[in-house]
């Protein structure tokens, strides 16, 4: 009965974790792809910068820098949410591993 015990607890733990990892997952994705159209953005602003440089810098040009800026602060916080992604399934990845490999000595 205890061992019963134990592989239903065991079992339970792990599809928590495989659930949350995998909601996180896709929140994860959709930042990412969001990320990628950022960059191309900004890959688009540089250019801009470039030749509004060589023109009259206008007020909507600096409106519009502003809010790329805010924009960039976004991008690093996103960089360090996706390293944090990382590290976590590393985590989780090595914990099932862990949790499988102990229910397999019970």
């Amino acid at each position: 009965i205890e061992r019963k015990i134990k592989e239903h607890m065991m079992f339970n733990e792990l599809k928590y974790f495989s659930y949350n990892k995998n909601i996180f997952h896709v929140f994860l994705c959709i930042f990412v792809y969001f990320h990628v159209f950022l960059c191309i953005f900004m890959y688009f602003y540089v250019f801009l910068c470039i030749f509004m440089y060589f023109r009259v810098f206008s007020c909507i040009f600096m409106y519009f820098h502003v809010f790329l800026c805010i924009f960039m602060y976004f991008c690093v916080f996103l960089c360090i949410f996706v390293y944090f992604h990382v590290f976590s399934c590393i985590l989780m990845y090595s914990y099932n591993f862990l949790l499988f490999t102990n229910m397999s000595k019970i």
